[in-house]
């Protein structure tokens, strides 16, 4: 977002829907915003108050773009401003598709995720699968990491949440997390791991996701590379969706068990 003023944008778009809409409609139009905070991401631009919002929108094109502008006309006729009222929302820039087949590659896997991985706070993957021990695993958990703002403070929150199976053992699930991730993990930060067991009459542990607190993703066939040519299904969460799957993953869970010795934590040293 570009902003010249010191309120935060929330609060700015709330006054100008005061100044300019119908007062049910300023209402309407401040309590959507407020509600739905999570779905922006915010970005620090510059900001040149000689000129009109649209020149410096257009301005960020070549540096970092948005995906469109939406404005009351386009008088230069700039290729990125969409003009409202007059053009197809089902049609890209403004359409945007929630569900895409990627090659099961730790980069591909990744890149899907990277507009909520580059500014968040917390990072949680999911996969009743997930063995530190597995290179295909370990390659997608360090694709993941990379795709962070390298200026951007440690994760508060850095989790992987699998399956404790009948052959667990902590000290060989210690042994090989600490080994493989101790230096992939920030200093200041830590990776929690919890091994969690189906309760009884409930659900089995099976889907697999990508959790940030701005959204998450779900990937059909696991967070692991695959072979030569495999692809998988990666579908962005609806957020009722992605609010549920944060609870069942959070502890206490209301879906499954965790026993007091199937957590594990590594402090980072990266």
């Amino acid at each position: 977002m570009i902003s010249r003023y010191p309120l935060p944008w929330a609060q700015r778009v709330a006054d100008l829907a005061k100044e300019l809409s119908a007062p049910v409609r300023a209402t309407a139009i401040a309590s959507r915003i407020y509600a739905e905070r999570h779905k922006f991401i915010l970005r620090v631009r510059t900001y040149d108050g000689a000129k009109e919002w649209v020149e410096n929108a257009a301005a960020q094109m070549t540096a970092t773009p948005f995906d469109a502008i939406i404005a009351e006309a386009n008088s230069a006729g700039h290729p990125a401003v969409l003009v409202a009222g007059e053009f197809d929302k089902a049609a890209e820039p403004f359409h945007v598709e929630c569900q895409v087949k990627v090659p099961r590659t730790a980069g591909a896997l990744a890149q899907c995720a990277v507009m909520l991985l580059r500014d968040c706070e917390e990072i949680r993957l999911v996969d009743p699968n997930f063995d530190p021990a597995e290179p295909r695993f370990v390659e997608t958990f360090r694709a993941v990491l990379a795709l962070r703002d390298p200026t951007a403070r440690p994760p508060k929150v850095l989790e992987i949440h699998t399956e404790r199976k009948p052959a667990f053992s902590r000290g060989n699930r210690e042994h090989h997390l600490r080994r493989t991730f101790a230096l992939d993990v920030p200093i200041g930060s830590k990776l929690r791991v919890c091994f969690w067991e189906q309760k009884p009459g409930g659900e089995r542990l099976h889907a697999r996701f990508l959790l940030t607190e701005q959204g998450g993703l779900q990937y059909d066939y696991g967070l692991d590379e695959g072979g030569s040519g495999e692809r998988t299904i990666v579908t962005l969460l609806q957020h009722s969706l992605w609010d549920h799957i944060c609870r069942d993953y959070a502890i206490p869970s209301p879906a499954f068990e965790l026993r007091p010795d199937a957590i594990i934590e590594v402090p980072g040293q990266g």
